[in-house]
């Protein structure tokens, strides 16, 4: 684990954070706007698309916070940028701030190597 001082700590776990947020924003939205349905409203069009980038954007927030938190910083760095990347291409409209904050961080892992 790296220092917790450290602002790509700091920036890998409130970017994985938000990132799962944004996942279950994606899910539950996703789900109140289905409705009740009863037993066919999980066979609806559209329902295994969203349910897939949720749960891609939920691992991808876990491979941030795991990236931010390991020591080197090379490989650490590169698993918090392609998180970013995946996440933002995942949930498109709710991933910005954890974009921003896995994307900085990984940046700046990467760098201090």
């Amino acid at each position: 684990m790296t220092k917790p001082y450290a602002p790509s700590f700091w920036l890998g776990l409130i970017g994985g954070f938000l990132g799962i947020g944004a996942a279950f924003y994606h899910l539950i939205g996703f789900f109140f706007e289905m409705g009740a349905g009863g037993i066919g409203g999980f066979s609806a069009v559209g329902f295994s698309d969203v349910v897939l980038t949720g749960l891609i954007a939920f691992v991808f927030s876990m491979g941030g916070i795991i990236g931010g938190s390991t020591r080197d910083n090379f490989l650490g760095g590169w698993l918090m940028i392609i998180s970013g990347f995946i996440i933002l291409l995942s949930i498109f409209g709710y991933a910005g701030p954890a974009f921003i904050c896995l994307v900085i961080g990984g940046l700046l892992k990467v760098v201090r190597r």
